[in-house]
């Protein structure tokens, strides 16, 4: 995505008010649970969760929310239920607030917290535990393209972007790039250039957090038994 070209956003951290967003509880408990989820990234990348901030936002009308661990360097994006899925008593639909979708919410509180060039030393973005059905199925895809017969525990199988075009995990990386875990974090960079900078996404990493590999398989049964997690890769354009 070439964030050169792409409209920046507008938004401004007082947004996240008008909008109906308010702070809300992340607990300890929650945010150690969520760290366990991608220990790895913590002990090989030398990542401190000692600095880091936690981030919890709920909407008041729909019950959306979202959580997350910021550090200069690091996102953690913890759990999320989009606004504009939730429903009121008795299944009622709620209008969706215009402000809803992750890219923006955690660009206003990355703000908010930090401050507008505070983001150009960021270097990673990890999504932990990832449940969403949709993404599973995506990298059952990639590693199947990739000739992959298992989802190995850390490091996992790295999907590289390639300017050659001949690398064979090409179309795996930008199917990977295009699922909502991933395409959030490169709409959040591509559409925040004054909090970010110029910066692009050259590496995905997927692995199994369970004790062994996953048997790479695109049954629904199989998916939701996938423990995965995913490591995004920032750098300067």
């Amino acid at each position: 995505m070439n964030s050169r070209s792409t409209k920046q956003s507008t938004l401004i951290p007082d947004d996240l008010a008008k909008y109906g967003w308010v702070d809300a509880d992340f607990s300890s408990k929650e945010q150690q649970e969520r760290r366990k989820h991608i220990d790895p990234v913590y002990k090989k990348l030398g990542i401190k969760e000692a600095d880091e901030v936690p981030v919890g936002y709920l909407h008041q009308a729909t019950k959306g929310s979202f959580e997350s661990l910021f550090d200069k360097d690091h996102i953690v994006a913890c759990h999320s239920e989009s606004a504009a899925t939730m429903t009121g008593p008795g299944g009622k639909k709620i209008k969706t607030p215009a402000l809803n979708k992750w890219s923006d919410l955690t660009a206003l509180v990355w703000q908010k917290k930090y401050g507008h060039g505070s983001g150009e030393k960021l270097k990673y973005i990890a999504r932990s535990l990832v449940w969403n059905l949709n993404t599973c199925a995506m990298v059952a895809k990639a590693m199947k393209a990739a000739g992959k017969k298992e989802l190995p525990i850390w490091p996992g199988v790295d999907f590289e972007y390639s300017t050659g075009g001949s690398d064979d995990l090409l179309a795996p990386f930008w199917g990977l790039l295009g699922t909502y875990h991933a395409a959030g974090p490169a709409y959040m960079l591509a559409q925040n250039r004054k909090v970010f900078g110029h910066k692009v996404i050259p590496k995905i990493k997927v692995w199994n957090e369970a004790k062994k590999g996953w048997p790479v398989s695109e049954e629904s049964e199989d998916l939701y038994a996938m423990s995965m997690s995913m490591l995004i890769y920032v750098e300067d354009a």
